[in-house]
């Protein structure tokens, strides 16, 4: 005869993973986040300690009580730098530490924000910055990248905010600006993120204004239109390609704008074709924005699904990587800390598509851009010094820096299209 066993004879079989999968998600995240950090720690403070020379100037130039000094920096990020330099002092090593942190509290906030979307979107972002390399302690960039991230994160929750951190963004580079025309709609939640920018942004205009005047508000203008054709942009890769022959008549120097630029036969034409250039990728921007208004408007008072939402979203997302692509690829200046700018964009965009089609290319073009953004370490700064030889360029640092700018090509290729693709998409 067979007894009935009890329940406390019998216990229930333990549960072989007790940590849940977020849980698990974030001890990931966590290690990933620390384990990159640590190796790109290693790599400043064993091989490249000189890339901390713009924080050198910054300190140096903070020296100028006066609001003439960084000319070509907005005045926000100069009251930021003065903020550093107030809570460090007057030691060049407390102010670079300082600074570093600030940055890493950025680099923080952005992976926060994006933990809460999407586990995927955090580790991405966290791959992406680290392939760029130590680069992001001693440049400020990570905070437009951080800003812009954490708008495009909020859009549809926090649509104020989303249009403040916008207009934070411009504030402190001033082409982002321009995202924000991507991002509003013609319903609630879109002019609720205009409200936001514009508020925002009258206040800290406003403020620099009065404190700089209009000549010193405008400077940034000034400084970048100087500018000659750095060698490490989209339009300079035919003259750098030159560069690397021998008897080319091609040289590299560091000039007044802090930059080191090529000079040669070609160079007017580059920098013509870059301006003309510019001006297109301003009209494909306003135009698209244009066209995203009028895909949204036309649905008239078609109610909002869940599904149409997402949809909206995706195409705003990759209308912004496009435009920040398209404003990477045809200007004549482009510093490595500047693909920065396109972390947040990309972390969001390979945990949106839900369909498989969306999926490959978010994950294609997420892949592109990683190899792009390692390829920007290998030149600067690890083969960078023979990049910069006056009269020769070494053949592999001009080799890596041209596969580099044909996959920033290709990126903004396939940005543009997407950016169509999923715009026509917005339908009822």
């Amino acid at each position: 005869m067979n007894t009935p066993v009890s329940s406390a004879e019998n216990p229930p079989a333990q549960n072989a993973f007790p940590l849940s999968r977020n849980t698990l998600s974030l001890m990931f995240l966590v290690a990933l986040w620390l384990g990159t950090r640590a190796l790109m720690l290693w790599l400043y403070a064993d091989r490249y300690r000189y890339i901390a020379g713009d924080v050198a100037y910054y300190f140096n130039s903070l020296a100028e009580q006066d609001t003439a000094t960084l000319l070509e920096y907005p005045l926000p990020i100069v009251w930021f730098l003065r903020l550093i330099r107030l809570i460090s002092g007057e030691q060049f090593a407390a102010f670079e530490l300082t600074f570093g942190l600030a940055m890493t509290l950025f680099d923080l906030a952005a992976v926060a924000v994006l933990t809460k979307r999407s586990p995927l979107a955090a580790g991405y972002w966290i791959l992406f910055t680290a392939a760029i390399g130590p680069l992001l302690w001693v440049r400020l960039d990570i905070m437009v990248a951080c800003l812009i991230c954490c708008s495009l994160a909020m859009l549809g929750t926090s649509d104020h905010a989303a249009g403040a951190a916008m207009a934070v963004a411009a504030g402190l580079k001033l082409w982002p600006a321009a995202l924000i025309a991507l991002i509003i709609a013609p319903h609630r939640a879109g002019m609720r993120r205009l409200v936001g920018f514009a508020v925002a942004g009258l206040a800290l205009g406003t403020t620099s204004l009065l404190l700089g005047g209009w000549e010193r508000s405008i400077s940034p203008l000034h400084w970048q239109s100087a500018r000659g054709l750095q060698i490490e942009s989209v339009p300079a890769t035919w003259p750098m390609a030159l560069h690397a022959l021998p008897d080319s008549g091609y040289t590299v120097s560091f000039t007044s704008a802090n930059a080191y630029e090529v000079f040669g036969v070609t160079v007017p034409f580059w920098l013509q074709v870059s301006a003309w250039a510019f001006l297109v990728a301003w009209a494909l921007i306003a135009s698209h924005s244009a066209y995203l208004w009028w895909r949204q408007h036309r649905l008239g008072a078609t109610p909002e699904t869940p599904a149409l939402a997402h949809r909206i979203l995706v195409a705003q997302l990759a209308a912004v990587l496009a435009a920040i692509l398209l404003l990477l690829v045809v200007n004549k200046t482009l510093s490595p800390q500047y693909l920065f700018w396109l972390a947040g964009p990309l972390a969001l965009g390979v945990s949106l598509p839900t369909s498989f089609g969306g999926r490959l290319m978010a994950y294609a073009g997420g892949s592109l851009a990683l190899i792009a953004a390692a390829l920007t370490q290998a030149v600067y700064p690890i083969t960078y010094g023979a990049l910069v030889q006056p009269y020769l360029g070494g053949t592999l640092a001009t080799a890596l820096l041209v596969v580099r700018n044909l996959a920033l090509l290709a990126l903004a290729l396939g940005g543009l299209i997407a950016a169509f693709l999923t715009a026509r998409r917005i339908k009822s």
